[in-house]
C-alpha cells in the first residue's frame, strides 16, 4: 500500500497544474499593471533600442540597475512598493491625472489609452505576448 501511495504522490507531483480560469475583471486589471509596467519604462526610464525592458523599469523607480530591482522585488523590500507608486503618480502625472484628486479614476481610462497607444511596437508585442 506505501508503494502505491508513493507512486501515486509522484503522479500527481508530475501533472500540470491548471490555473483557475481568471474573470474579465481579473484579466483587465492584470493588462492594466502590465500597461503601466511598461508605461514607466518607456516613459520615465529612457529606454534604448537594444535593452530590454527592465532595464529603464529600474531606472525609472530610481534603481541603479536591474540586479538591484531585482534583488528588491526578490526580497520584498518595501522600498520598491514606495518607489513604484511614486513612479504610477509621476506616470499619470505626465498624462495629466493627478492621483491625489477626488476625480481621478474619471481620466484614467484616458490616459492608459494614451499610454497604449504611445508604446513602442516593441512593448505593445510584449505587452500582448503576456495578455494570451
Amino acid at each position: 500500500m506505501r508503494g502505491l501511495q508513493k507512486r501515486l504522490r509522484r503522479l500527481e507531483c508530475s501533472m500540470p497544474h491548471r490555473q483557475p480560469e481568471l474573470t474579465e475583471e481579473e484579466k483587465t486589471l492584470r493588462y492594466a499593471r502590465r500597461l503601466l509596467w511598461f508605461a514607466i519604462a518607456q516613459y520615465l526610464g529612457d529606454p534604448t533600442p537594444s535593452e530590454p525592458p527592465i532595464a529603464p523599469y529600474a531606472r525609472a523607480l530610481g534603481y541603479a540597475h536591474q540586479g538591484e530591482l531585482i534583488r528588491a522585488v526578490d526580497n520584498n523590500d518595501p522600498e520598491y512598493d514606495e518607489k513604484s507608486a511614486l513612479a504610477n503618480h509621476r506616470l499619470f502625472a505626465k498624462f495629466g491625472v493627478n492621483l491625489d484628486a477626488p476625480d481621478w479614476s474619471e481620466k484614467m481610462r484616458e490616459a492608459l489609452q494614451r499610454m497604449e497607444a504611445g508604446l513602442s511596437e516593441d512593448y505593445k508585442e510584449r505587452l500582448m505576448q503576456g495578455s494570451r
